[in-house]
């Protein structure tokens, strides 16, 4: 459930392209919004195991920053709902033995995390949360809900994953993730390489014409602020000028703007 793309449907492709045992069978659910499924969806109809089930974005009659603010204080009710439209669609695709909740960050998406609230009243024996990003502080006027519902999560996943020890340190940190009562693994992300390994073989240096001498700093990611693209040009900005000179930093990444 999201609006944009970037890492976590590509981690989502990742690991059904290189799924170990191919009778394995998959649903994916999503919000019919959701700008990364839209990428990724030609590749994903190239896998046979796999199966896709959207549900309808919710609308609102209401102005956009007005909107917002309903949204913001009607979570509780929302998140209610969200469970039992959950609960309905994996009751009607049938009998699951693994739900899989993929978020960015966390919370993230409501939808994902009242998923996980449905399969446990529907009895599923394994629910896992995989948890890409870090996760944000409690929000203000809403803080007794959203520390319930922490609390909720960690009862009704059976597994919480990590992508980073970073992000791992978040949930504990600024949500009160107790890891005693569910421990959360660190499992880092794959990488989908081609076959053909002389398709690895890439000069970059003699491509984008990089002395030799050079430093070379590579950022992987989508081209957007929250990334951290700009984090690295002010830590830059720290080095003496003569390190700094010999520095190249290439961004890898696409972006709106």
């Amino acid at each position: 459930e999201q609006d944009l793309w970037g890492g976590v449907d590509t981690h989502l492709l990742t690991l059904l392209r290189n799924w170990p045992d191919k009778s394995d069978q998959f649903i994916i659910f999503y919000n019919s919004g959701n700008q990364g499924i839209k990428r990724i969806s030609s590749s994903l109809s190239q896998l046979d195991q796999v199966m896709m089930v959207s549900f309808p974005d919710p609308s609102s009659f209401l102005p956009a920053p007005f909107a917002k603010v309903a949204r913001y204080f009607s979570l509780p009710l929302r998140f209610l709902l969200m469970k039992r439209r959950a609960q309905r669609l994996l009751a009607r695709q049938g009998s699951f033995d693994v739900l899989f909740a993929n978020n960015g960050g966390y919370p993230g998406a409501w939808g994902s995390l009242a998923a996980l609230w449905a399969g446990a009243a529907l009895g599923l024996r394994t629910r896992l949360l995989l948890v890409h990003h870090e996760a944000t502080a409690r929000g203000p006027l809403r803080h007794s809900f959203e520390s319930l519902l922490d609390l909720g999560v960690q009862y009704w996943a059976t597994d919480l994953v990590a992508v980073s020890r970073a992000t791992r340190s978040t949930l504990i940190e600024r949500r009160g993730f107790y890891t005693y009562l569910n421990p959360i693994r660190v499992i880092h992300n794959g990488v989908d390489t081609p076959t053909d390994s002389e398709t690895l073989a890439v000069d970059l240096r003699t491509h984008l014409t990089i002395p030799a001498d050079s430093f070379v700093v590579g950022m992987v990611g989508r081209l957007e602020r929250y990334k951290g693209h700009e984090d690295l040009i002010l830590a830059l900005g720290e080095l003496p000028s003569n390190k700094l000179s010999r520095v190249v930093v290439v961004f890898v990444g696409e972006g709106d703007s």
